[in-house]
């Protein structure tokens, strides 16, 4: 792999550097467009108002952190301790689920709640613990996938020598879980970063929430300043928190142990913490299906909806693949790169991170502020906006999938081929392809279904007269239309199952004529 590297070198730093323009330029557009703005004054930036709403974020997303991964490791040890086959491709379906549009577990709860409301007569909508719960419970599965990462990959010879020498109470709590602290701490890091930084589900709940607030206070004001100085908290965060995130990174480069030890007898009440656990883990999965029945209920509805939202179809389907097939391409350097380890390896994981968790309303700014001025390419109030916003928030993704695929690989097999003269045509087409398959259709696969459901940035990117089917949906659940909406989350399901069974198709067949 050196050799390799080391010989197209020039392409590699070609593909760092468009990464870097694309996803850092947004940010710096932001900071550039609010140099000659006047700022709000400090007693606005720090109101009242503003320090309450920050605190109820905070503490929002720290107790959907604190309920996700106890559940979550709950959830995995009962998983685990039964012994669950297939388990690698589990853990991945289970940490894909933070991919899907967020509307989708937003029309499921929302059905829930309002059928509970009915029978109970307490409202739920409009209340944190009814956000907290919708916004829980949709975290909740990647979670489980992340704790499942952890607990199977935690060293089996120390888990078989201590199974021998303590109870199996004490073997989970005091040997595995201590094991797997440092990657659960990573998955803990993301969940509240995307809890605070993600405010579809509970402004559909009626909740506003920090994230909420740029975005209300740039389309008051169209000031780039007070959205950049609004950002200022939550950047914080993510930056502070992004090199926790890079035990997670490196986790993902190992495949998860089926020898995860057998304990023996628990005590009920730890059984029935574990069966708690897979049970809300598996209500996290099967509610938002709900979100279906009322549009399977009336299939002539159903049809007149998807009919009437076929441009909406077709400008996501677009947009959403041209950013992933463009975002693949683009990961392609920087994950080369992270190969080559060294001692600021974990600096170049947080300078790929960053760009993800920075605040969706401020990379829409960014992007207004970037590409407003430039008159002459016609790139402002085209759809390629909205194809620069799903690039820059969602090629970090694609670069930690094929990084992670990269790992674990066999650097040996490309050397050979730089060692026996093949040209780079043949490299690329009959060794680096086949080999990297399941990492380009997991890059590709990731960056297309999360733009699917991209809303914070794509609210004020997308031109006017043009809307993706998340923006619609997310519309129909803030007026009531249910039933629409139900049709819309259908759709919005089939294209992402598309959208991965297509690359997985491509990636089969390139394999077996490798073969």
């Amino acid at each position: 792999m050196e050799l390799l590297l080391r010989r197209y070198q020039t392409i590699r730093f070609l593909s760092i550097a468009l990464f870097v323009c694309i996803a850092y330029g947004p940010i710096a557009g932001a900071v550039a467009g609010s140099w000659n703005e006047p700022f709000m004054s400090l007693l606005q930036l720090v109101s009242g108002r503003r320090l309450e709403l920050l605190a109820h974020s905070l503490v929002f997303s720290l107790a959907i952190t604190v309920f996700t991964t106890l559940t979550g490791v709950l959830a995995a040890l009962a998983i685990l301790r039964y012994q669950a086959r297939r388990l690698s491709t589990l853990v991945w379906v289970l940490m894909a689920t933070v991919a899907l549009p967020a509307t989708v577990p937003a029309m499921g709860w929302s059905y829930f709640f309002a059928l509970l409301s009915s029978i109970t007569g307490t409202p739920v909508m409009g209340s944190w613990i009814g956000a907290g719960v919708a916004q829980g419970m949709a975290l909740l599965p990647f979670a489980t996938g992340v704790a499942l990462l952890a607990l199977s990959g935690a060293d089996m010879l120390l888990l078989d020598a201590a199974r021998a020498l303590v109870s199996p109470t004490r073997l989970l709590f005091f040997v595995a879980i201590p094991l797997a602290r440092p990657t659960l701490m990573s998955g803990a890091a993301l969940v509240f970063l995307l809890s605070l930084l993600d405010y579809t589900i509970p402004s559909i709940f009626g909740v506003n929430t920090y994230a909420l607030e740029i975005f209300v206070v740039f389309s008051a004001t169209h000031r780039i300043s007070d959205a950049l100085l609004l950002s200022l908290p939550l950047l914080g965060a993510a930056m502070v928190l992004v090199f926790a995130l890079s035990g997670l990174t490196r986790q993902l480069s190992q495949s998860p142990s089926q020898d995860f030890p057998r304990v023996g007898s628990l005590p009920w009440a730890f059984r029935t913490l574990l069966f708690m656990g897979a049970l809300l883990c598996s209500g996290a999965l099967l509610v938002p299906l709900t979100a279906l029945l009322p549009a399977l209920s009336n299939p002539a509805y159903l049809v007149r909806t998807v009919l009437a939202s076929e441009n909406e179809a077709g400008y996501t389907l677009l947009t959403s693949t041209v950013a992933a097939v463009l975002a693949l391409l683009l990961s392609v350097g920087p994950a080369l790169h992270l190969l080559q380890g060294g001692r600021f390896v974990r600096w170049v994981w947080a300078l790929c991170l960053l760009p993800f968790l920075v605040p969706p309303a401020l990379m829409g700014v960014g992007l207004i502020a970037l590409w407003a001025p430039v008159r002459f390419l016609d790139m402002y109030g085209s759809s390629w906006m909205t194809v620069a916003a799903e690039l820059a928030r969602f090629t970090p993704v694609s670069i930690i999938v094929l990084s992670s695929s990269l790992l674990r690989t066999d650097p040996a097999l490309f050397d050979a081929t730089i060692v026996t003269g093949t040209s780079l045509r043949r490299m690329v087409s009959q060794v680096m392809l086949p080999m990297l398959a399941p990492g380009l259709v997991g890059a590709a696969g990731i960056a297309f279904v999360l733009s699917l459901g991209d809303i914070g940035a794509n609210l004020l990117v997308t031109p006017a007269g043009s809307a993706t089917l998340s923006m619609k949906t997310y519309n129909y659940l803030h007026y009531g239309g249910s039933q629409a909406a139900a049709g819309l989350c259908l759709m919005l399901l089939c294209l992402a199952a598309a959208g991965v069974a297509a690359p997985a198709w491509i990636g089969k067949r390139m394999v077996k004529n490798h073969d």
